[in-house]
C-alpha cells in the first residue's frame, strides 16, 4: 500500500507546472505504452504541445515526434503513426501513445506544453524502460491422431515440395494437392480398405456357415446313431424270435 501510494505521489509531483523530473514508465515488446501529459485547460486555455526524445530544449522539443496547435495535432508534425495523441486535447490531455514498442524506443522522452507568459511553459520527462515479455509461451498440444491418413498426406506432401524445388530450383509455392506419391497413397489406402472389405466378407461367410454346418452335422451324426441302434435292436429281436422257434 506505502509503495503505490508513492509512485501517485510521486506522479503527480511531476506533473505538477514548476516541477521537472524523470518519470520512470515500463512498456512490453509488443504492446502499446502511454507517456502521460496533461494540463489545466480553464486555467491556462488550449495551449500548443510537442513530444520529443531526449531532454526538452529551453524551447520547444527537440528530436521532435509530435505536435498540436491545441485543438488539433498538427499534420506536418508527426514523424511516424506509431506515435498517437489518444487523448481528448479539448481538455488538456495530450498524451502519448507509441504503439507495438520495441526496445529500441527505450530511453527519455519530453513533453512541452507552451503556456502564455514568461517561463510557464510545462516540461515532464519519462524515461521509458522496454523489455521483452518474459511470460513463458504456452506449447501447443497434438490432438489425438484417430487416423494414419492426415500423417501420411503430411509426409506425402512435405516430401512432393521438396522434390518439386529440386527439379525446379525455385522456392516458390507448389501445388501439392495431387501429385504421383500422394496418388500412390490413396491407391495403397483403397486398396487396404478393399482389402478390409474382403477379410470382412469372408469372416461373415465362415460365421454364416458354422452356423448352418455344424448343427445340420450334429443333426446327421445322432440320426446315423439312432438308425444304427435301431438296426442292431431289430437284429437281436429277430435272431431271439428264430431261438424261440426252433424250441
Amino acid at each position: 500500500m506505502t509503495a503505490v501510494s508513492c509512485s501517485g505521489f510521486l506522479l503527480l509531483l511531476c506533473l505538477l507546472p514548476a516541477a521537472e523530473c524523470n518519470l520512470v514508465v515500463n512498456g512490453t515488446v509488443g504492446y502499446n505504452v502511454t507517456l502521460p501529459c496533461k494540463y489545466d485547460v480553464p486555467a491556462n486555455g488550449l495551449s500548443s504541445t510537442c513530444w520529443g526524445r531526449g531532454a526538452i530544449p529551453s524551447s520547444k522539443c527537440s528530436n521532435q515526434l509530435i505536435a498540436t496547435d491545441g485543438a488539433t495535432v498538427r499534420k506536418d508534425s508527426q514523424v511516424s503513426s506509431r506515435y498517437q495523441l489518444l487523448g481528448d486535447l479539448e481538455k488538456g490531455d495530450v498524451s502519448m501513445t507509441i504503439l507495438n514498442v520495441s526496445e529500441t524506443d527505450s530511453g527519455q522522452y519530453g513533453c512541452r506544453v507552451e503556456i502564455a507568459g514568461w517561463l510557464k511553459d510545462l516540461k515532464h520527462h519519462f524515461i521509458l524502460s522496454v523489455q521483452k515479455d518474459t511470460k513463458p509461451t504456452p506449447k501447443r498440444q497434438l490432438d489425438d491422431v484417430t487416423s494414419t491418413e492426415p500423417t501420411i498426406l503430411k509426409y506425402t506432401q512435405d516430401y512432393t515440395v521438396a522434390e518439386a524445388r529440386k527439379k525446379t530450383g525455385r522456392d516458390e509455392a507448389v501445388d501439392h494437392t495431387e501429385g504421383p506419391v500422394v496418388t500412390s497413397v490413396k491407391t495403397y489406402q483403397q486398396s487396404v480398405l478393399q482389402l478390409g472389405s474382403l477379410w470382412g466378407f469372408i469372416g461373415n461367410t465362415l460365421r454364416l456357415s458354422f452356423i448352418i454346418f455344424i448343427p445340420a452335422l450334429l443333426l446327421t451324426v445322432g440320426y446315423r446313431l439312432m438308425r444304427s441302434q435301431q438296426r442292431a435292436w431289430n437284429g437281436r429281436r429277430i435272431k431271439s424270435d428264430q431261438e424261440d422257434n426252433s424250441l
